[in-house]
């Protein structure tokens, strides 16, 4: 299945290249999904109903631990209740972008500092937030879904937007808790059969197993690695041109020079090996990604790739 791919607004594209690192100038469409429709979140104003419906995930959440990195903080949280949203674990990773921008609603200008949203350790809140997916992260990321929600569970009389009180963005009732809950939920059930994504970015194989990877990728290709492009654009791979020496599954030319994004630090120049791949669509020259975390192969391992596609 080929990818779609579709350009970010402003705001996670910068936090996906350098804090998630997805692929430069793509978001790749998930299988079985659709991708979330969003607005470039530097200039455009979504109240928070429009915000809760824009949302791939929405928890109550405690949070048990942070770090701190030179771009991003990075907090751990153990799910309480989730209400919208894939379930994926008792904890959960979110990211906290250290980058400023504005946003106007055509009466003022709120702009946005890094040190906006603090989560505190052992409190609990409530959480309004964009997953990402990819094979190239080490585990599924969390991101605010934007106007520097804080929604303190304990304390609703702080919950803030903009950097103001919740109450100036929204309708809903935010004195009682109970009642609050109840608006999340009800906006978890007015999407049951709208076909909502569970997440942004692109579906993987999820197994180790040789015969699976083969028969579930799009594309099986022996290349020899060329020169990098997009030098330093992500911090956990590197794409690189490579040249097809064969194409055993899919419809790639010999000698046709494409882009394949690799881990970090897994190949270097004039390497030659076995990938295992998915397609972006609409780019020059044709680009790929890996279709598992275990889709790079020496070249020693043809006969047994050979014999699982023999049996397709």
């Amino acid at each position: 299945m080929k990818k779609t791919l579709i350009t970010l607004f402003t705001l996670i594209f910068a936090i996906v290249t350098v804090a998630c690192s997805i692929t430069p100038k793509s978001n790749l469409q998930p299988k079985d999904s659709n991708i979330v429709k969003h607005v470039e979140a530097s200039s455009i104003y979504l109240t928070f109903e429009q915000l809760l419906d824009a949302a791939t995930d929405i928890i109550k959440g405690k949070c048990v631990d942070m770090v701190e990195y030179v771009s991003y903080t990075e907090y751990k949280f153990s799910v309480l209740e989730r209400y919208i949203g894939e379930d994926t674990g008792s904890t959960i990773s979110i990211r906290v972008p250290k980058k400023e921008y504005s946003v106007s609603d055509n009466i003022s200008v709120h702009n946005s500092a890094a040190t906006d949203i603090t989560y505190n350790k052992n409190n609990s809140y409530f959480l309004v937030l964009l997953r990402f997916v990819s094979v190239y992260l080490e585990h599924d990321v969390y991101i605010n879904v934007g106007a520097d929600l804080y929604l303190p569970a304990n304390d609703l009389s702080k919950c803030s937007i903009y950097g103001e009180s919740l109450s100036k963005h929204s309708t809903l009732n935010t004195e009682n808790i109970t009642t609050f809950e109840n608006s999340l939920c009800d906006s978890f059930n007015s999407r049951k059969n709208n076909n909502s994504p569970k997440f942004i970015g692109t579906d993987y194989i999820k197994t180790n197993d040789l015969k699976t990877i083969i028969k579930s990728s799009d594309y099986i290709l022996k290349i020899r690695v060329l020169n990098e492009v997009h030098v330093g654009v992500a911090e956990d791979r590197n794409t690189f041109e490579c040249s097809v020496i064969s194409s055993l599954k899919g419809d790639v030319g010999e000698k046709t020079t494409v882009c394949i994004t690799f881990p970090k630090d897994s190949v270097t120049k004039d390497d030659e090996c076995i990938v295992a791949l998915y397609e972006i669509t609409d780019v020059t020259p044709r680009s790929f990604v890996f279709s598992s975390k275990n889709s790079l192969f020496e070249t020693s391992k043809i006969s047994d790739i050979m014999q699982y596609l023999n049996e397709i």
